[in-house]
């Protein structure tokens, strides 16, 4: 199953989840790559404020992931897509 949060790309697999976005040397989230992977006119909505907020903490545990996802719908959800 694949799921397009954000323009940001998951694929869910048995155990777990492979997330196809970087992570840094720490395995944290890359929030600005979240971010320049947004269409160009929603990088400077309320949207890219919120991924910065809630991406701070994420690593990329799938667990971590479905919480960065319900934090970025609470902040911004007219703005939240899942394709």
């Amino acid at each position: 199953m694949h799921l397009i949060i954000s323009k940001i790309k998951y694929t869910k697999v048995v155990g777990g989840c492979i997330l196809d976005i970087s992570f840094d040397d720490d395995n944290k989230f890359d929030v600005e790559g979240a971010i320049a992977m947004l269409p160009d006119e929603m990088k400077d909505t309320i949207l890219g404020s919120v991924i910065k907020e809630c991406g701070a903490s994420s690593t990329g545990s799938c667990q971590s992931m479905f919480e960065l996802n319900k934090c970025i719908y609470k902040g911004a959800p007219d703005l939240y897509f899942l394709a």
